[in-house]
């Protein structure tokens, strides 16, 4: 029964953060620096913004234009191997393996991030590398 449980919630949390919504539409007063920061749900730099919204003119913003919030782009890292900002369809695995900027095992991994949930990662949540 335990099992079952820990199987189903886990179930439930994945496929919720498969539809979460990767899309924005600019409402009035929108920036594009307010939407990569703060109304994605998790903060991204502009080169991973403009990675997924290619010909976007800032300066040109349009009600009712919809932005991407994820995809292609990927979290942030920290210079000096400090660490990274999960996004959503990210994984320990992916994390430790590519998004940090070099390739750990799970061991170091586990031991730069004690306590951390790997079935249960949350978007803008903080890794360390």
């Amino acid at each position: 029964m335990y099992r079952k449980t820990i199987l189903l919630v886990f179930s439930v949390l994945m496929i919720a953060s498969l539809c979460q919504a990767d899309d924005i539409t600019v409402v009035a007063g929108d920036t594009c620096y307010a939407i990569w920061t703060s109304k994605c749900g998790h903060p991204w730099s502009q080169s991973d913004f403009d990675k997924v919204n290619p010909g976007v003119n800032c300066a040109a913003l349009q009600i009712g234009q919809k932005l991407k919030c994820g995809g292609g782009g990927g979290g942030s890292t920290s210079g000096g191997g400090g660490g990274y900002t999960v996004v959503s369809g990210d994984t320990c695995y992916g994390v430790w393996t590519s998004k940090c900027g070099h390739s750990w095992s799970q061991s170091d991994f586990d031991k730069a991030n004690p306590g951390i949930n790997c079935a249960a990662l949350q978007i803008g949540q903080h890794l360390n590398c």
